[in-house]
């Protein structure tokens, strides 16, 4: 199967900079441009299948693409707990260090929230799956910045402690050739059709 993972175009709460996990609002303006640049540069994939969070953000992405979209709820993004629509800047003062440890420490809990361990459990099981239901076509999956950093080092193989290192922007993806026993990762955070 070719895996296209996609972190949805800029929103809202992205613009102002606020910290956004399970809940948060739809794209900006800005994320209505980015979504419709990034459909315009995946039509070369030829993509059968579109599925994508169920979170506002990433189903406005995912309808720019073209084609019916499924719900994989266990796509959304961490749940941030009491991080959850907090300034950048609040959530430092509030909870310093909380991001960052999460990061370093996969079992670490965020308050009220999840750890990446979790984040793993749940998409894991569903990309495999995918790759079983859809062999030899091409899917997208369009997510959130932490669980496609979670999936992109599990696919890979990496601790998941190693996802911190694992970038992901606004609208851009990540190219995978998944085999039975192999998974080969062709292109990352591909920014190429990025606009202002």
């Amino acid at each position: 199967m070719k895996l296209v993972l996609i972190r949805h175009a800029e929103s809202l709460d992205n613009a102002e900079q606020k910290t956004v996990g399970t809940g948060g609002r739809g794209l900006s303006e800005r994320g209505k441009r980015q979504a419709k640049a990034l459909a315009h540069e995946l039509r070369w994939h030829r993509i059968r299948f579109v599925y994508s969070s169920p979170l506002k953000r990433a189903m406005e992405t995912a309808q720019a693409i073209g084609k019916p979209v499924k719900e994989a709820l266990h796509m959304q993004e961490v749940n941030l707990g009491r991080l959850e629509g907090l300034a950048h800047e609040e959530m430092k003062t509030r909870f310093p260090g909380a991001i960052e440890r999460m990061f370093v420490e996969p079992h670490y809990r965020l308050p009220g929230g999840e750890t990446l361990l979790e984040v793993h459990d749940r998409a894991m099981p569903f990309l495999n799956a995918l790759k079983k239901r859809h062999e030899n076509q091409t899917v997208a999956v369009v997510a959130h910045n932490v669980v496609n950093r979670v999936a992109i080092a599990s696919l890979l193989g990496l601790p998941l402690r190693h996802c911190r290192n694992v970038k992901q922007k606004n609208a851009a993806y990540s190219v995978f050739y998944l085999k039975k026993n192999e998974n080969r990762l062709y292109t990352i955070n591909n920014e190429t059709h990025f606009v202002k």
